[in-house]
């Protein structure tokens, strides 16, 4: 099997939503052991909490075999735990698990991954499902599928979701071009942190597209910006500068 790709979601105790689960003591020194960089123990602890169908440690052990930073990476092994926690209705695991098969470039078997998570409402796997359906990739194409698992994936605080649909209302990307859609959604986006969504927000202000005109809202989106490091927004920046002194020698 080829490597995994990064997985960015860290170990942590709420790694599901299961209280009860993360607070079983077997999973608890197993987490301890985590913490400590002890993959062996963390491993054991885990396996006996799993043996009581303990979901947050079937979870837990699928990430730490997928991530192999403590542990020595076995996807085989990472593929079983998922496995067994996504039987048990984890969309968390469900997701993991498409993306195993899309690093086998089983796109068809990812995509059923993914919409099985998608459908619990877990929004990386509502954006992964909105892409899939974008480009035709395991499903067959739908474009308004892709509207549709964007919007539910934005509205569960997705910000690569919520900065897509900006781009689709704004451009008419297989819908309807609504500047006040995307302005939403760039709202939305740049509250998450987005840079580019802050930009365009900024840009958005500046032009009065989607919303009423505003220097001062625009000054405020394209700083923030261009301290997140968007460095395109400095470019508006000066021309609100050059509009400023204009109007200023106007008077």
């Amino acid at each position: 099997m080829q490597l995994l790709k990064p997985i960015i979601i860290a170990l942590t105790v709420v790694l599901l939503s299961s209280t009860a689960m993360a607070n079983d003591p077997l999973f608890s020194k197993g987490l301890i052991a985590y913490h400590e960089n002890d993959g062996k123990k963390a491993v054991k602890y885990w396996k006996r909490a799993a043996k009581h169908d303990n979901v947050s440690a079937m979870y837990s052990l699928g990430l730490l075999y997928s991530q192999g930073k403590i542990v020595k990476q076995d996807l085989d092994e990472a593929e079983k735990w998922f496995g067994r926690a996504a039987k048990k209705g984890v969309p968390e695991a469900q997701f993991q698990l498409g993306q195993l098969d899309a690093d086998k470039n089983k796109y068809e078997d990812a995509a059923k991954w993914y919409m099985r998570a998608a459908k619990s409402d877990y929004a990386r796997a509502q954006f992964e499902l909105a892409l899939y359906y974008e480009e035709g990739k395991g499903v067959e194409k739908d474009l308004e599928q892709t509207e549709f698992w964007l919007l539910k994936a934005g509205e569960n605080g997705s910000a690569p979701a919520q900065f897509k649909l900006v781009l689709i209302y704004m451009k008419g990307l297989g819908v309807e071009q609504n500047n006040a859609k995307a302005f939403y959604w760039a709202t939305k986006a740049s509250e998450s942190g987005d840079a580019n969504a802050k930009y365009l927000l900024g840009y958005m202000y500046l032009t009065g597209t989607g919303t009423v005109q505003s220097d001062q809202m625009a000054g405020i989106w394209l700083e923030d910006a261009l301290d997140n490091g968007q460095e395109k927004a400095q470019q508006l920046l000066d021309e609100l500068e050059k509009r400023a002194k204009k109007q200023l020698s106007s008077i």
